[in-house]
């Protein structure tokens, strides 16, 4: 998160994009390459979405990197682990146990904190 911002600071969006994705594809070649099976034709349509999702996210992920710091956008990267947790109990009936609660209040209180704490101008000088 925080290499990003500086990498808006001075990098085109496109150009980390690039490189984000060229990662990703490294990254995941062998385990595509030990591990292939042809794709069906009807994942194809949900794979494109994926994509474009994905790409779409990351646009507004380097975005906003340009206008806030890295502290102020962690916690909101949390809070979607909070939301997967809520989703599971809604979607797949999967009921969460005491020790997601306790993330869960962790997680809403780091945010808390964090949002109510100085903006970085203020703390430097």
């Amino acid at each position: 998160m925080v290499s990003t911002r500086e990498l808006m600071q001075s990098e085109p969006q496109n150009r980390i994009l690039f490189y984000y994705f060229l990662i990703s594809v490294i990254v995941s070649l062998p385990f595509f390459l030990f591990n292939y099976q042809p794709i069906p034709l009807s994942a194809w349509p949900g794979l494109v979405y994926m994509g474009v999702v994905i790409y779409l996210g990351f646009v507004l992920y380097t975005l906003a990197y340009r206008y806030i710091s890295a502290s102020v956008s962690a916690p909101i990267s949390y809070f979607a682990v909070v939301f997967s947790g809520l989703l599971d109990w809604l979607i797949w009936d999967h009921i969460p146990d005491q020790l997601t609660f306790i993330g869960i209040v962790c997680v809403v209180c780091g945010g808390v904190l964090v949002l109510r704490s100085p903006p970085e101008s203020e703390t430097r000088s």
